[in-house]
């Protein structure tokens, strides 16, 4: 399903001929509750000018901050490219949202997705984008269609995300991912706390027992996206440019087909999600230092 513009209301345009300043990229992030740095939008819209020739697809934009940037890179490079936005416009409570179906259950996408139409059309890019209000897998995308970028921020499940869309990302593109870091976040230590009346072994049997989604999600978005980044990157689909605080730049270095290159055997990355999940959970039960290996790392291969 795609959006049409017709639904935003009259406002105010906002001035983006200077978008190339710090307080420009302070002001985007101000106005449309940006989850990221300010410098990461920037750097997303000198990207958007770099890659000059294809369409960019866009997955998990809030409220616009990011869609917004890489618009205005094509509209400045004088472009006729379009922003393929995906976004599912919902969530269960606070996010980069405004509304939440906890607070407002019925039309909590409609009315997130008017925030960010209005964003938008603030800014002027509204011809330049294109909104799917939906999951990745609901997406009616043209397999033919080409991308020189791709941005995932969405629930973590890269992989899935990259499945979709690699395909259509030329050699040489970017992808563009954020929540990159080698960390258990909030969730992720709070849900490794209701482990902590059970062993080790108890654990593990837990840990075999769960959907490969909850196994994913246990220690939280941050170290999931960290392990299949570099899961995929071991694999020859991309390589790493750089990294900015949290967000990772890479660059797409084969014309293969994604499921090609990385398979359907996912063993490695499930050994290492249960090797940290039990490596945190006997360091919180025995308060012992990281640098000391725990006793059971041999029941992680059996």
């Amino acid at each position: 399903m795609v959006v049409k513009h017709a639904m935003v209301k009259t406002r105010q345009k906002i001035d983006v001929e200077d978008a190339s300043g710090d307080r420009f990229f302070a002001e985007l992030k101000k106005t449309t509750n940006g989850m990221l740095p300010a410098n990461i939008y920037r750097e997303m819209y000198q990207q958007s000018l770099a890659h000059s020739h294809n369409d960019i697809i866009d997955i998990g934009v809030g409220q616009g901050p990011s869609s917004i940037a890489f618009a205005l890179g094509i509209v400045h490079s004088q472009r006729t490219n379009i922003v393929h936005v995906i976004d599912q416009f919902e969530q269960v409570k606070d996010g980069p949202h405004r509304y939440c179906t906890k607070d407002f259950p019925e039309g909590c996408r409609l009315a997130n997705t008017e925030v960010f139409l209005n964003h938008v059309n603030d800014y002027g890019v509204d011809g330049t984008i294109q909104t799917y209000p939906c999951r990745t897998d609901e997406v009616d995308l043209d397999p033919d269609l080409q991308a020189d970028i791709l941005a995932i921020d969405a629930d973590g499940l890269i992989d899935r995300d990259l499945g979709y869309f690699f395909d259509n990302l030329v050699p040489g593109g970017y992808i563009i991912i954020d929540d990159y870091a080698d960390m258990i976040n909030k969730r992720g230590r709070a849900k490794l706390k209701g482990f902590s009346h059970v062993s080790v072994e108890e654990a593990r049997a837990e840990w075999l027992g769960m959907s490969i989604f909850a196994r994913r999600r246990i220690l939280g978005k941050h170290f999931l996206v960290y392990v299949l980044a570099n899961w995929i990157e071991l694999s020859g689909a991309m390589k790493k440019k750089k990294i900015l605080g949290t967000t990772v730049f890479y660059e797409k270095t084969t014309s293969k087909k994604f499921r090609d290159i990385v398979g359907s055997d996912q063993s490695f990355v499930d050994n290492i999600l249960m090797s940290r999940f039990l490596s945190e959970l006997w360091i919180l039960v025995q308060g012992r230092s990281k640098k000391r290996q725990p006793p059971y790392l041999k029941l992680l291969f059996r």
